[in-house]
């Protein structure tokens, strides 16, 4: 099947139950698709405008009577916050739903002293990697895209287009290869959803270099697998320069021991709603996200 644009995926038949996205055009599209059953979705990307945004959603998801949803959430700050809104809402972050048997570390020679990867978009900053050496960045350039052409110009000048690690959409265990080569993983965005790039490199056991931020991966982020820095290039080039991969332990298994904790709750939630005919049907894949 070519993945579209519709983000669906089926739990079930019977009950009907399926897993989408909280966003402001494509859950209308899942719904329109899914017609009826029961709805859980991801809180997804950006926190920009989200509350207006959610409120303004949640008006116009009231067309879909026949569809019961429930909101899994970053963090519980944002599981309260839905709840105000008159969502209901668990404590389950979509970055425990990264398959870590696509993700998981293998031995080679560690070429970049770091790797970013992400879309090449304003809220993702790639800007402020510009004094990092020997930097490496995975990501996918539409060129028939016409959004952001100015700010990509201006981040492909200003890094160069040879840190560019690929020059077409590549697979899971394309990335997984190509971060297996770096000694640590960037995140730089200021407000983001979980962000599952997060996830992939942990998994692969390489520690992460995050700028100070809001929207859920500092769930899964701590002193044991990361450093956090403040946004500027000077701080983020020297944290990558002094970092000591030696230092970090175990950082894939603590990982999926977080990963466990948000399954759990989902699993559980899932078991007391439909009963535990509910795992004839389950099958767990990458991100429980397929694309129609």
């Amino acid at each position: 099947m070519v993945a579209g644009n519709i983000p669906y995926y089926k739990i079930s038949d019977n009950p009907h139950v399926f897993m989408s996205i909280l966003d402001n055009v494509l859950t209308e599209k899942a719904f329109d698709y899914a017609k009826n059953g029961y709805a859980f979705l991801f809180e997804w990307w950006t926190t920009f405008g989200r509350d207006e945004g959610y409120l303004n959603l949640k008006k116009r998801l009231e067309k879909y009577n026949n569809i019961d949803i429930t909101i899994l959430a970053c963090t519980e700050a944002d599981k309260c916050n839905f709840e105000k809104m008159g969502y209901k809402s668990i404590y389950c972050s979509p970055n425990a739903f990264v398959d870590e048997y696509l993700f998981y570390p293998i031995k080679t020679t560690k070429k970049y002293n770091a790797i970013y990867n992400a879309q090449i978009i304003p809220y993702k900053r790639i800007e402020l990697a510009k004094d990092i050496k020997n930097l490496g960045i995975i990501t996918f350039i539409n060129h028939n895209q016409t959004n952001d052409i100015e700010y990509r110009d201006y981040v492909l000048n200003l890094i160069g287009k040879d840190k560019i690690l690929n020059n077409k959409r590549i697979e899971s265990f394309g990335v997984r290869n190509l971060l297996n080569q770096a000694k640590c993983g960037l995140i730089l965005s200021k407000e983001e959803g979980g962000n599952y790039a997060t996830m992939e490199y942990l998994l692969c056991n390489i520690p992460v270099v995050t700028t100070e931020n809001i929207g859920g991966r500092n769930e899964f982020l701590d002193n044991s697998n990361s450093i956090m820095v403040r946004d500027n290039p000077v701080d983020i080039a020297d944290a990558v320069h002094n970092i000591n991969i030696n230092s970090y332990k175990n950082i894939r298994e603590n990982t999926i021991n977080k990963m466990l904790i948000h399954r759990f709750n989902f699993y559980n939630h899932l078991e007391n709603s439909f009963g535990e005919l509910i795992w004839k049907y389950f099958k767990f894949t990458n991100k429980l996200i397929n694309w129609i």
